[in-house]
């Protein structure tokens, strides 16, 4: 009897849910990497200059083995000769900085979704999503003048999307970007989606009402009088840099003003590939080739010339689905949400400090290579 009982707590030990042991893990590392930063931050005496450390993964700053050729799209890193361009320069000396990052993170907090917000440590944003048993992994992106990947966002799913492919009433799943090295790891940017079910869906009165009172006085609100006809509602709230509500964000036509037209479809204000679909979008990550060439360009780059307009705004978006796609036909039952929320000034400043960092790996990188080869002697 002893020995079978041994043998199924073996079992059960074998067979423990991946997923948690991930979570805990990454939870694990983050912790890991606020405490080396901290040490990394202490005064030291007589201190000497020396290369940024990466805070997400401890570890001696040495190059890795050269891996093979990156031909993602949009790439501007040669691995060969490793140059990485220097971007477009920031507005002010102390813009794209750690410390100028950490400013404006303290006051980027002012819209959540579901408690996490923008600007809050990605250590307490993993345990929110853990404490809501959502299944999370990281996505990140290697360079081989860094010893380890940079993780740039958290992807969480529900149980009912973790165990059934395609969207299905009951689904949620959230997507958070994340500042990098040398930044400390902070929440950037918040995406949510929701499905509803027949039994949890809401009108989009009651919705829409909710969402007002969260967010404040909507900037602008495309507000159908028959959801199920239109197909969708948008709503955007959006703050200038100062923090003032911006209203009546209307053009001629009816439609959204030019700044949201212009910034509402960049990376950090994005809903994701389907947004403006009108069925629920199934895709609400990053996309990785975008993410690179902003680090490997500077913010500004792939922006073109709405980069300070994009860059000075806070802006929330949501949209409401009609209740078709979960078996609904009243005209006015939600069957799905999307919300995003992003913050220029924390983007701008993060991105820029992070390019900086990947010129400078590179260059001490090359210049290591340099002073090798200046020691071999080939026979002539």
């Amino acid at each position: 009897m002893k020995r079978a009982l041994l043998s199924v707590i073996s079992l059960l030990v074998l067979f423990a849910p991946a997923p948690r042991l991930m979570a805990d893990d990454f939870l694990d590392k983050l912790r890991s990497a606020t405490e080396k930063l901290q040490q990394i931050q202490r005064p030291q005496p007589n201190p000497q200059p020396k290369p940024h450390t990466i805070p997400t993964t401890p570890g001696p700053q040495t190059a890795p083995a050269p891996e093979p050729r990156d031909t993602s799209a949009g790439s501007q890193v040669v691995e060969s000769g490793m140059e990485v361009s220097p971007g477009a320069a920031s507005p002010s000396e102390n813009a794209g900085t750690p410390e100028a990052t950490a400013m404006i993170a303290k006051t980027a907090g002012k819209y959540d979704v579901l408690g996490i917000k923008l600007g809050m440590p990605a250590k307490e944003a993993a345990a929110i999503l853990q404490s809501r048993g959502l299944q999370f992994k990281p996505e990140t992106v290697k360079y081989n003048m860094l010893p380890n990947p940079l993780t740039y966002g958290l992807y969480a799913l529900n149980p009912l999307l973790a165990r059934n492919n395609g969207m299905q009433p009951g689904a949620e799943k959230l997507y958070l970007m994340l500042t990098m090295p040398p930044n400390e790891q902070l929440v950037s940017k918040i995406n949510r989606f929701l499905m509803f079910t027949k039994e949890t869906a809401p009108t989009q009165q009651v919705l829409a009402a909710d969402l007002i009172k969260k967010y404040g006085p909507v900037s602008f609100d495309s507000a159908p009088g028959d959801l199920y006809r239109a197909g969708v509602r948008d709503m955007f709230w959006a703050d200038d840099a100062q923090g003032n509500r911006l209203k009546d964000q209307v053009n001629a036509s009816g439609g959204t003003s030019e700044m949201l037209n212009n910034c509402r479809n960049k990376v950090m204000f994005t809903s994701g590939s389907g947004e403006y679909a009108n069925t629920p979008a199934s895709d609400i990550q990053a996309d990785p080739t975008i993410v690179k060439l902003r680090l490997e360009q500077g913010y500004a780059a792939p922006l073109g010339s709405v980069a300070d307009m994009c860059a000075a705004h806070t802006i929330v978006h949501a949209r409401l689905f009609y209740g078709y796609p979960i078996g609904i036909s009243s005209p006015d039952v939600v069957g799905a949400l999307v919300v995003a929320i992003g913050n220029g000034p924390l983007d701008r400043s993060a991105t820029d400090a992070t390019h900086k960092y990947l010129v400078q790996a590179a260059k001490t990188r090359d210049l290591k290579e340099k002073e090798g080869a200046q020691k071999n002697r080939p026979a002539l």
